[in-house]
């Protein structure tokens, strides 16, 4: 999937300035600790997306309170045969971290499903 190079300069910013959920969400899913390799702050399609696993086609997007997700992105993306997934950032904040293990498990469960076969 080529990136959108003329985005890098707002990705870079991006990650030097995360919020807490997407720190927490790129420690728990760095160096392939969920054992697929995420990159953060991604420049596709004209936008920048919050979290990519090449090897799944799968986008991340957290989603801020009130944050509704994006159709747009969503179709653009589902039309370059990625899979969006939003997730509410409280969801990865929760204090006992149920939901975030809920979620990182759903998702090491997307990935296995998605994953390119070896050829």
């Amino acid at each position: 999937m080529p990136r959108d190079k003329s985005r890098i300069p707002e990705a870079c910013a991006n990650r030097r300035q995360p919020s807490p959920a997407e720190a927490a969400f790129w420690i728990w899913t760095r160096d392939r600790r969920q054992s697929f390799k995420w990159r953060r702050q991604h420049p596709i399609a004209g936008r920048v997306v919050d979290f990519y696993c090449a090897e799944a086609r799968l986008v991340v997007e957290l989603l801020t309170e009130g944050e509704e997700e994006s159709d747009e992105l969503i179709q653009k993306l589902d039309q370059l045969g990625l899979m969006v997934v939003s997730i509410p950032e409280s969801d990865l904040m929760d204090v006992h971290k149920l939901k975030s293990a809920e979620w990182l498990a759903h998702l090491e469960g997307l990935c296995r499903s998605r994953q390119e076969p070896p050829s």
